[in-house]
């Protein structure tokens, strides 16, 4: 009776093992766009091991603006950023999964001022300013399968903001990923 007992609890944790490891019904591999605050803005790549998985999101801009009415030069703004999630699958089906996830987002921006008209015959250069900030969360998403291979998720979450290395603001996020699986 006790032999009995020990064989089907191994062959139970055997089965449970197996569930655990499954893999996914999706693809391994996504390649996107990514757009919030804790997982970042720009071109986005997602791989899943298993249930377990991460994102990177990186993007940059660069804005060059002037004054119509030539009282001041161009200003530029450039800024970069980097995103770094991971991911676990809780529930995973064919058309959707639904995961919780971890953000981290890293983000550099420079501001370039042009030149200043100081008076009617001096032109003066604008200071330079840089902000860095950084930002981290966590929440839950869902990914809907629009096509075999195109999935686009949905996540919700909550999030810290720090500016210049210190704790800004707590405060809810939502973010979303449009991604081609293969």
């Amino acid at each position: 009776m006790i032999a009995l007992a020990l064989v089907l609890n191994l062959l139970e944790a055997k089965a449970q093992d197996s569930l655990k490891n499954k893999p996914i019904t999706f693809f391994q591999n996504g390649l996107g766009f990514g757009a919030g605050l804790t997982i970042g803005i720009g071109v986005s790549y997602r791989h899943m091991f298993n249930r377990i998985g991460g994102q990177i999101n990186t993007g940059c801009t660069y804005n060059m603006s002037g004054n119509p009415e030539r009282k001041f030069g161009p200003d530029t703004t450039g800024a970069f950023n980097l995103g770094l999630s991971f991911i676990y699958i809780l529930i995973d089906s064919k058309p959707a999964n639904f995961f919780l996830y971890q953000g981290n987002c890293y983000t550099y921006i420079e501001e370039k001022g042009g030149q200043q008209l100081k008076n009617m015959n001096t032109l003066e250069r604008r200071p330079i300013y840089i902000f860095e900030t950084f930002t981290t969360g966590i929440g839950m998403g869902t990914e809907f399968r629009l096509i075999k291979r195109i999935g686009i998720n949905l996540m919700a979450g909550s999030a810290l903001y720090f500016k210049q290395g210190k704790a800004d603001k707590f405060n809810l996020t939502v973010e979303t990923a449009l991604h081609y699986w293969f």
